[in-house]
């Protein structure tokens, strides 16, 4: 956090490095290009900067989660302002609040419906995200997975990150936490 409020470029390089190639995919998957994928980035660590700047910024998932949801919704407006997708609502909810708004309940159902689609996914999936969320670096899960590149470990947490999301979104109980925000 200190060496993006300090423009370090070891740390950009770094969320260059570990986070880009996510949200490339996700651009690029969902109807855009590369360069769009470059400004969605860049605009994600504005915003984030901008609230890390302010200093009551509370972050309550991994860093890597907080710029990849920031970079969907502002995906999911884009799609909305092009007409490409329709929506009222944007769809992730579970990392971005701050935390300081919500009630002790509003935090415990965010965790109940976290672990307990976590619990649901396979054994591998449940070793890349808990290795992910504890701060592994991609080449520390590729040799513990027994992956034969980061790259394919990039796709398999992005593929197990999706899966748990997809669980998550269709669960009745994300909706109400949705209109509790």
């Amino acid at each position: 956090m200190k060496g993006i409020l300090n423009h370090d470029k070891d740390v950009l390089q770094y969320l260059y490095k570990e986070v880009f190639m996510q949200i490339r995919w996700l651009i690029i998957h969902n109807h855009g290009s590369e360069q769009e994928a470059k400004d969605i980035f860049q605009e994600a660590l504005i915003i984030l900067y901008r609230k890390l700047k302010t200093g009551t910024f509370n972050l309550n998932c991994t860093l890597s989660t907080y710029i990849y949801s920031i970079c969907r919704l502002l995906w999911l407006k884009e799609l909305q302002r092009k007409g490409r997708y329709q929506s009222t609502e944007t769809e992730d909810v579970l990392c971005l609040s701050d935390g300081d708004d919500y009630s002790q309940n509003f935090e415990e159902s965010k965790k109940e419906l976290f672990s307990r689609h976590f619990n649901e996914l396979s054994k591998d999936c449940r070793k890349i995200l808990t290795l992910y969320l504890n701060g592994a670096p991609v080449s520390e899960i590729t040799k513990a997975m027994e992956f034969s590149s980061d790259q394919y470990t990039m796709e398999r947490k992005y593929r197990c990150k999706q899966r748990l999301m997809d669980k998550i979104i269709n669960n009745p109980l994300f909706r109400k936490i949705k209109d509790e925000l």
